[in-house]
């Protein structure tokens, strides 16, 4: 018994030796495509004060009202409103070495989103000139959607590259035949270019509005794979 239990444990080092053994090239994959924003956030923070919490809450609110009009008068269908970090703060100032409160600040940011990047996008921030005092921020960006149909296509790409890669170097070194032995690929934590435009807009009612000229850049997006190919020498 105990013999064969040698034996077999002799068996398990044996074939493990041998994978340990197995001449590999080892690749990594990658792709790359480039893409034009399709939709774009706006970023507003609106705050109001008042002497008291409600009315520092209310007239917010107006403000609120005012500017859900404004978009809704564009005719827009291509755009989302979205409300969010609502908050009621004391309004304090420093005084004669110390800090008095004067009454409430009630602020929130909002969050436009338009997936038309130019003749929507245009009418929207003319409404925003017209109808909102604090400034904004506009990013553009690639769409879940748009990136969800390119996933597919990056990662054949990156496979591809990995299987011209590994025959360039089994064609240089002499190899005649090569076969996948393992493929490692993670979906998280692909790497994307930076935030492609932020820009910073403050209003002036008095101002005669002139539409602003808006250049976007493509965006990259990028994926990879990691593939071991075996061979015989």
């Amino acid at each position: 018994m105990r013999k064969l239990l040698l034996t077999i444990a002799g068996m398990f080092l044996l074939l493990g030796a041998m994978a340990q053994q197995i001449p590999l090239i080892e690749v990594e994959g990658k792709s790359e495509i480039s893409i034009q924003p399709d939709e774009v956030l706006i970023y507003l923070n609106m705050s109001q004060k008042g002497k008291t919490s409600a009315e520092a809450t209310n007239e917010l609110n107006k403000r609120m009202r005012t500017l859900e009009q404004a978009l809704k008068k564009t005719g827009v269908q291509t755009h989302e409103l979205f409300v969010e970090n609502y908050t009621v703060n004391l309004d304090r100032i420093y005084k004669d070495g110390t800090y008095q409160d004067i009454g409430f600040i009630a602020s929130q940011m909002a969050r436009v989103r338009v997936s038309d990047t130019q003749k929507d996008l245009a009418k929207v921030i003319e409404a925003l000139h017209t109808s909102v005092e604090s400034g904004f921020n506009l990013q553009f960006q690639v769409s879940e959607k748009a990136m969800k149909a390119l996933q597919e296509q990056l990662l054949q790409m990156a496979l591809k590259d990995a299987r011209a890669k590994a025959e360039i170097i089994a064609k240089t070194m002499g190899i005649e035949e090569i076969k996948v032995f393992k493929v490692q690929y993670s979906t998280q934590d692909k790497a994307f270019s930076p935030v492609i435009r932020l820009r910073g807009m403050a209003m002036d009612a008095t101002a005669a509005y002139e539409e602003p000229v808006l250049q976007t850049e493509a965006k990259k997006i990028t994926d990879s794979v990691l593939v071991s190919f075996a061979f015989m020498n």
